[in-house]
């Protein structure tokens, strides 16, 4: 029997490419990620609450663009973790150091069978739509799965997403939040353990951005 070959699983992905700190997805448009430190509104008093939700309805009012927060949620692994307090409390000289290491590591161990312990990142995703564009292309024109744009509208991407990044920044250091903006390297590593999240956190995954644009799943070949 001969199966169709249907192509690799990137064509089935919105994602046209990962290229100067930008997602271009299918359109085309141009997507920025900025990764935001936590804030723990339960620990501010009431007068900190008011003042900050009075600063994130003035943040909300002065957008003239949309944005998109997006919360990464994955529980946490922690068996590295528990083997590497086994060896630390074995390398103890002091039994005293040795019974608090071993209280604190069965104390651990216990929080995570009663409960799921979890890892959380922010991001703020801020998109950019690019002005439909006529065909056919003309050659300084890049072409990927039917979209098209140019160096030109790339550029002009960059720089707005620059001036979107430092009004962000400015507004959300008022809630004591500070960002971070992914960069290739980052975006690349992201996406991957969205669309493997077998992939543990706590695994050391490799630096070469070449291994994670390596289709794990190709073409069937007759």
């Amino acid at each position: 029997m001969k199966l169709p070959n249907t192509g690799p699983t990137q064509k089935f992905l919105d994602i046209l490419d990962i290229k100067d700190d930008l997602i271009i997805v299918k359109g085309p448009r141009f997507c920025m990620v900025l990764e935001s430190t936590a804030l723990n509104f339960d620990l501010l008093s009431e007068k900190e609450q008011d003042a900050t939700i009075f600063a994130y309805a003035n943040f909300v009012n002065s957008l003239s663009y949309p944005i998109q927060i997006v919360i990464k949620t994955r529980q946490i692994n922690i068996d590295h973790y528990i083997g590497f307090l086994e060896q630390q409390e074995k390398l103890q000289q002091s039994e005293a150091l040795r019974g608090q290491m071993e209280a604190y590591r069965k104390f651990i161990r216990q929080l995570v069978i009663e409960n799921t312990i979890l890892s959380k990142r922010f991001f703020v995703v801020i998109p950019y739509y690019q002005v439909t564009m006529s065909k056919p292309a003309l050659p300084f024109m890049k072409k990927t799965g039917g979209d098209i744009y140019d160096s030109e509208t790339l550029e002009k991407a960059k720089q707005i997403f620059a001036e979107r990044e430092q009004e962000l920044a400015w507004h959300l250091r008022r809630l004591g939040i500070e960002l971070h903006r992914l960069n290739t390297q980052e975006l690349i590593k992201l996406f991957f353990g969205i669309y493997n999240p077998q992939i543990d956190d706590t695994e050391t995954l490799t630096s070469d951005v070449e291994g994670y644009l390596t289709p794990l799943v190709k073409p069937v070949t007759t």
